[in-house]
């Protein structure tokens, strides 16, 4: 090895200074095409992906790549300790969800993208009719509490409707920490980013219907549901539906439950539906 590289050494040494210049840019094509050519398709899966945080150009593509560093080992649950359970605020060691209500996912998680953001799921997307059925009863719980919930641009996303918190001075801190934004839900794909208290967030993950936001804080990416799930969660969501038809205290009256500690003024089996979707 060593004697191939004085070989080189003295090759290129003994060239002419117009020959070194042709080396030198021969070798930087043969190494900085197939370089180009990953970076071409990665920025061109990086648009396709859609609208949704950085920029969606060349300036957001560049600096997802910057942040990738920061980038956090998605399915692990030992975050979820008492530490982030006092800093998530009055209702942090609070769940929302009963492990009943929440199945194990039968079928393999979905393909997450590997960009730091926007986060979005690449294989079993939800069809369109089921992200507008979702949307619609996301937009129905903000109608039906509009003292505590409301409907309006996601401020994390910068595009689309997003569910908020409507006081304008949420008592939480992580409320006021997220812009009292509780959830979105992406239109490309059918996923949702929601803010999910720890204990609920732990269950979610372990039952393998989402994992941690690539930059997680309390940001957590729900999986979207493919046709089949779709079709057994729709049954649970018209039996909701029914409940609250017959029982005027389902919205509203109960005390506000709290998604991530993000305040989700909207009973218990509401909010499940919301997490399953």
């Amino acid at each position: 090895m060593t004697t191939q590289l004085t070989s080189l050494t003295n090759f290129f040494r003994d060239l002419t200074p117009r020959n070194r210049y042709i080396v030198i840019a021969v070798a930087s094509a043969l190494i900085g095409f197939p370089i180009l050519r990953i970076a071409a398709e990665d920025y061109r899966g990086y648009i396709a992906l859609g609208p949704g945080g950085p920029p969606h150009n060349v300036i957001g593509w560049l600096g997802q790549i910057l942040l990738k560093p920061l980038k956090k080992e998605p399915l692990h649950t030992s975050c979820y300790n008492e530490k982030a359970i006092k800093a998530s605020g009055p209702n942090g060691g609070v769940a929302f969800l009963k492990e009943k209500d929440v199945p194990v996912r039968e079928a393999p998680r979905p393909k997450i993208g590997s960009w730091t953001a926007p986060s979005r799921q690449l294989t079993d997307l939800a069809s369109k009719d089921i992200i507008e059925a979702y949307q619609s009863f996301l937009s129905s719980l903000a109608s039906e509490s509009p003292t505590k919930l409301k409907i309006a641009t996601s401020t994390l996303e910068r595009h689309g409707p997003a569910l908020f918190v409507a006081s304008d001075n949420p008592s939480h801190p992580i409320a006021k920490s997220m812009y009292r934004e509780i959830g979105h839900m992406h239109g490309s794909d059918g996923s949702l980013h929601l803010n999910l208290a720890p204990k609920d967030a732990k269950l979610v993950l372990e039952r393998g219907w989402g994992q941690r936001h690539p930059l997680a804080g309390t940001v957590f990416t729900v999986y979207a549901l493919t046709r089949s799930q779709f079709a057994t969660t729709e049954k649970q969501l018209g039996a909701v539906e029914a409940r609250r038809a017959h029982n005027p205290e389902v919205t509203g009256s109960k005390p506000v439950a709290a998604i991530g500690t993000s305040f989700f003024a909207v009973p218990y089996d509401v909010f499940v539906i919301g997490v399953w979707s």
